[in-house]
């Protein structure tokens, strides 16, 4: 297979695909018709075909420089960078053309009265940008009848960033005035008082030096050639200044009188969706309906083929996880006592080796930047690793390995360390492990801010709620407990059936999925967990196996609608997560798979198993949609 990057939006959900013909059409965001136990059976063969059916209506089409460019200009502007893209969001004027264009769509819909509001408030705005346009235009009168007392006034209530420069230029020229007409004495003071204190802003150290030679001479011309007199050099500065203003806020604030075309910004909102679907590394065959602007479109995918085979780890790989804004890198931990970054796509390129634990490596957790990973180990520790600088030195092309020492070590738990979450706005990370215990650590100031006590068993997995402010952490008590961040308090809980090895949360926040020791992974309804005990589960996924002293791991995905798991078996195992219905088995090689991860920007499923060796899976169009094992020796 051939390498592939990151193209696909970041969302785990899907919009929902139309297929042509007869076939019932799935969408995957939909609530499935077939979830009522008395028609399962039933209902699961139909979801089944359903989910199939959608799936094969996406084409791979690879990736290159203009998918590349999209996915990284999208990445720039949410984190406030730089992008490619040349328009300006701050700008005045845009600001404007989209106020005007969102009231042209208020009014073409019917809410006039909303419209002419916003209008009213813009008008204002630019009642104001037209005050501030003549109010510079008086500014450069007084620049050229030497009213330097209003200029120096303007400077200084300018919000230009660059008026201080002005400021020093205005200074200049009224000194070069004074020595003009041989005003030595009113030169000097001018000179020392004003023009001193800007000596050693300037870029040139000598210009200073310069201007006090000026005072020994009888003329400027004699020093300086370009010396034309004072009107001259105020003509000079005032083209200065009107260059200065012409692209900031004064300029841009002026009164834009074009008419908005009608439709304007429905118009911009479809070349936005239709960018977004010709960014995916898999296209629709036949369009889908869009059912949401609120997040980027990803075609919907069922991963039914061995993509990728990263060797590497001299024992089993127990954890895995996408790491990147755009999943660009893999990441896994295996009881060899390291942690491997992979680049994703490319099985034999170059890769990070994080050495430092002393004992097997039992999960791995990533930061929302993208720059640093924690490691849960079995020699009692928790390791941070900041991998910013060393990703850079990595080869597209050729293995190297670039070994990293961690750049700290959280110590505090007594025994095995089972589990890490990272929080998602907040460098805190949540651990827990064989002495019953959640703690959360702070990685910037590498220190423990609290310890949750209440668990009577080994804690074997932690994660947070989508608000972030409750941590949840499930362990072989057989119970799931959710905690108070700041208060440190219990504020619910609920049992499980068999030891706890994994909890997740969907992309809405809405559901908890948890995975225990008896074969059986449970989909929860957290608006309906209030009474601890007494909730029950809305969902059952089975076929997989999770009976023995394993952590096998569930997690929700390739769409919002389908969530997958590990097992013991060898196999990585895909349901619809309305019905229960098993839609894909992946795998077949020898040895327990651990966990099943999702990268919905590169379109990738990884797993984690007993042999070692890291696999992704994605979808073949060439292939038959149901995966058909191929076992190897």
């Amino acid at each position: 297979m051939s390498g592939r990057s990151s193209n696909s939006p970041v969302d785990g959900s899907s919009n929902g695909s139309a297929v042509p013909g007869p076939i019932v059409p799935y969408t995957p965001n939909s609530v499935s018709p077939f979830s009522s136990a008395g028609n399962l059976e039933a209902g699961e063969k139909t979801v089944v075909e359903s989910i199939r059916a959608a799936a094969e209506n996406a084409m791979y089409v690879g990736s290159g420089g203009a998918v590349e460019g999209a996915a990284a200009a999208s990445r720039h502007a949410a984190h406030g960078a730089q992008s490619t893209v040349t328009l300006d969001p701050d700008s005045p004027v845009m600001k404007e053309e989209i106020l005007r264009m969102v009231a042209a769509y208020l009014a073409n819909e019917g809410y006039t009265a909303s419209s002419m509001l916003l209008m009213d408030e813009a008008n204002v705005r630019r009642t104001e940008g037209r005050r501030a346009e003549q109010r510079s235009k008086s500014v450069k009168k007084a620049i050229l009848d030497g009213d330097w007392a209003e200029v120096e006034k303007f400077c200084n209530k300018s919000s230009i960033k660059s008026m201080k420069n002005f400021l020093y230029c205005v200074y200049k020229q009224q000194y070069l005035e004074l020595v003009d007409r041989q005003e030595y004495q009113k030169a000097f003071t001018y000179l020392t008082k004003k023009l001193k204190p800007f000596e050693k802003q300037r870029s040139h150290p000598e210009e200073f030096k310069d201007l006090c030679y000026l005072l020994t001479c009888k003329s400027i011309a004699d020093v300086d050639k370009d010396w034309d007199g004072i009107a001259a050099a105020r003509a000079r500065l005032g083209a200065m200044f009107t260059s200065l203003v012409a692209d900031s806020e004064l300029s841009d604030a002026a009164d834009n009188t074009q008419e908005v075309p009608p439709g304007r910004l429905l118009q911009l909102l479809e070349q936005a969706v239709a960018h977004q679907i010709n960014s995916c590394r898999y296209r629709p065959k036949v369009l889908p309906p869009i059912s949401t602007l609120l997040r980027d479109y990803e075609c919907f995918v069922l991963p039914n083929a061995l993509a990728h085979q990263y060797v590497g780890h001299a024992a089993n790989v127990k954890c895995i996880s996408f790491f990147g804004a755009d999943g660009q890198y893999l990441v896994s931990g295996s009881s060899d006592q390291t942690v491997r970054v992979w680049q994703t796509g490319r099985p034999d390129a170059g890769y990070l080796l994080l050495k430092g634990h002393s004992a097997r490596i039992w999960d791995i957790a990533t930061s929302p930047t993208g720059s640093v990973i924690a490691s849960a180990s079995g020699d009692s520790t928790v390791k941070i690793w900041n991998v910013d600088g060393d990703l850079p030195l990595l080869s597209r092309e050729t293995s190297n390995r670039v070994e990293c020492e961690a750049a700290s070590t959280l110590s505090g738990h007594k025994g095995d360390v089972y589990c890490l979450a990272y929080h998602a706005e907040s460098p805190l990370v949540t651990s827990g492990g064989y002495d019953k215990t959640v703690k959360l650590w702070d990685t910037e100031k590498g220190m423990l801010v609290r310890s949750f006590n209440g668990h009577e068993a080994s804690v074997t997995c932690a994660t947070y709620t989508a608000q972030g402010n409750l941590i949840i952490s499930g362990s072989k008590d057989s119970t799931v407990r959710f905690w108070d961040m700041v208060s440190g308090v219990m504020v619910n809980s609920l049992s499980c059936v068999g030891d706890v090895t994994s909890v997740d949360i969907s992309s809405n926040g809405l559901f908890m999925l948890t995975a225990s020791k008896g074969n059986s992974n449970r989909l929860w309804d957290l608006r309906k967990i209030v009474g601890g005990d007494s909730a029950k589960a809305v969902r059952l996924y089975k076929g997989h196996q999770n009976t023995a002293t394993n952590f096998i791991r569930a997690s929700f995905g390739p769409a919002a609608s389908l969530v997958m798991s590990g097992s013991e078996d060898g196999y990585a195992y895909v349901w619809d997560r309305e019905s229960g219905a098993q839609v894909q088995r992946l795998g077949g090689y020898h040895g327990i798979v651990y966990s099943a991860v999702w990268s919905s920007r590169q379109s990738t499923l990884a797993t984690s198993s007993h042999d070692g060796i890291v696999r992704t899976w994605w979808y073949d169009e060439t292939k038959p949609i149901e995966y058909q094992a191929e076992y190897r020796d």
